[in-house]
């Protein structure tokens, strides 16, 4: 297994230095996707629709708390004149009301974020269809997002993964390893890549 590995690493050190410099240079971009989308007036008119909902959402959850205080004043005025049944009933209508104020607060927030990514989506699709019209344009093979640390373009690769698939091969006595033949890669430093990406 250590001679595999140490072949192995050989080959990929003796393709890379035998590789043309210029074969491995590519154009690397970056660019702040929160910038872009900031900047788009689409983005202006999805967060005045998000504000009207969630003000809509608040407005409901200020009712229902307001109606709890009401019911709890009512309760610390009037309990000490009232019956046990009476009591039990009205501690059952405070609860009742806490734990509809609770359901409505989490649906609430999965109805707001729902409604942000359905406003937002069109408005974050056309920023990246944006960088990826710049990023073909420059030339660039790869376009790096700062806000979110992702690969936000690649350049299509000639790169085919019929070829990467072909070349790397199941060990029958060890099916978590993979050897690799390197005679189908034209660069030893993509082999790494490829490896993760299409084995």
């Amino acid at each position: 297994m250590k001679k595999t590995i140490m072949l192995l690493a050989v080959a990929v050190i003796a393709s890379a230095a035998l590789m043309p410099t210029k074969a491995l240079a590519q154009k690397l971009g970056h660019i702040n996707s929160q910038e872009v989308v900031a900047l788009m007036s689409e983005r202006d008119d999805a967060y005045t629709k998000l504000q009207a909902f969630g003000k809509e959402l608040q407005e409901t959850l200020n009712s229902m708390q307001n109606d709890y205080q009401a019911k709890v004043k009512e309760y610390n005025e009037k309990s000490s004149t009232w019956n046990e049944s009476i009591k039990k009933t009205k501690e059952d209508e405070i609860n009742s009301i806490i734990q509809r104020i609770q359901q409505f607060q989490q649906q609430a927030e999965q109805d707001f974020s729902a409604r942000q990514n359905t406003l937002m989506e069109p408005v974050m699709k056309k920023a990246f269809e944006a960088i990826e019209k710049v990023a073909k344009a420059q030339g660039l093979a790869y376009v790096i997002d700062l806000a979110s640390g992702a690969l936000v373009y690649r350049q299509p690769s000639s790169f085919g993964k019929g070829r990467v698939r072909n070349s790397c091969k199941q060990d029958s006595a060890n099916p978590d390893s993979v050897i690799i033949t390197l005679t189908s890669f034209r660069c030893g430093l993509c082999i790494r890549a490829a490896l993760f990406v299409w084995c």
